[in-house]
């Protein structure tokens, strides 16, 4: 994949610019990797707690066998 940048004429050079990118796209990964080790937590919770897979929960959930309390939607 190739990304066109057109940079500001305040002196900021590719290289510059290459690293600030950098940066951000490292710093957007390592909290999207913060965020799915919450998330498969909070699964792994559900699962303990129901004692079923995420899958089977999703899948009786959506079929209506597990009611509608309010914490089974969060």
């Amino acid at each position: 994949m190739q990304i066109s940048l057109t940079l500001p004429s305040n002196g900021l050079t590719v290289e510059q610019a290459r690293d600030i990118l950098g940066e951000a796209i490292q710093d957007e990964t390592a909290q999207a990797q913060v965020r799915m080790a919450y998330f498969a937590g909070l699964c792994r919770e559900l699962e303990v707690t129901h004692q079923m897979t995420s899958a089977e929960f999703i899948e009786r959930f959506e079929a209506g066998e597990l009611g509608d309390d309010q914490h089974l939607f969060d």
